[in-house]
């Protein structure tokens, strides 16, 4: 169900309304009660969502359905971003456990307990493994370089900066075409044409500023 506009009209600009309507029925689908929806990847799916829908209910609308396929491939590159992300420091924690279970291991090979010394080398050994689980997830060779207590890898930050290019790409697009589509299906081409000039007029201007990309 559309969202009604909650701004006041302009007197005497009606293409203007229209285009501030639309844009904030758009901005309601990612951004509820005008919150933006925090995370990039649940964003993405309700960009997709709105593309498909589009295309479901109107199939003149191709290329809205094209455009749910590629959002949704951005929507991978958020995913794959995260966690390389999270593998790299989780092979990075390993090999600091690894390191400590080391350094705590020739101290217990001087103990003259014979059960502390075998509990020591079993604890190493454990950490040996769980490093090479993350070093194997890890998809980055060299990715934890860089990387320090508090502070990502070179690759970490790489990742980080394509997941939030991805994710502003991802909006601003969906703020920039969306509206265009709805105003095309709910008032035809006509109209169209005789209001997109104005449709810049809305950028910034007056009590209720828009998202734009």
């Amino acid at each position: 169900k559309p969202s009604v506009p909650t701004f006041s009209e302009w007197p005497g600009r009606l293409c203007e309304n229209y285009w501030r309507g639309y844009q904030q029925r758009v901005e309601n689908i990612v951004a509820p009660g005008g919150q933006l929806i925090a995370d990039p990847k649940a964003r993405n799916q309700a960009i997709n969502a709105a593309y498909a829908g589009l295309w479901r209910h109107d199939p003149r609308f191709q290329w809205a359905g094209l455009a749910a396929f590629a959002s949704k491939q951005v929507g991978c590159g958020l995913l794959h971003a995260a966690e390389s992300i999270d593998r790299i420091h989780a092979e990075y924690q390993a090999t600091e456990h690894l390191k400590h279970s080391a350094r705590q291991g020739l101290v217990g090979l001087l103990s003259r307990s014979e059960w502390e010394k075998r509990a020591k080398i079993r604890e190493f050994e454990q950490r040996q493994r769980d490093y090479e689980q993350a070093n194997r997830n890890n998809p980055v060779p060299g990715g934890t370089l860089g990387a320090g207590d508090g502070s990502l890898s070179y690759a970490q930050r790489l990742y980080g900066f394509a997941y939030e290019m991805l994710a502003m790409g991802n909006t601003t697009l969906f703020l920039d075409v969306y509206p265009l589509h709805l105003f095309y299906k709910e008032r035809g081409l006509a109209a169209l044409k005789d209001c997109l000039a104005s449709r810049k007029n809305i950028h910034g201007r007056g009590e209720y500023p828009v998202l734009w990309p």
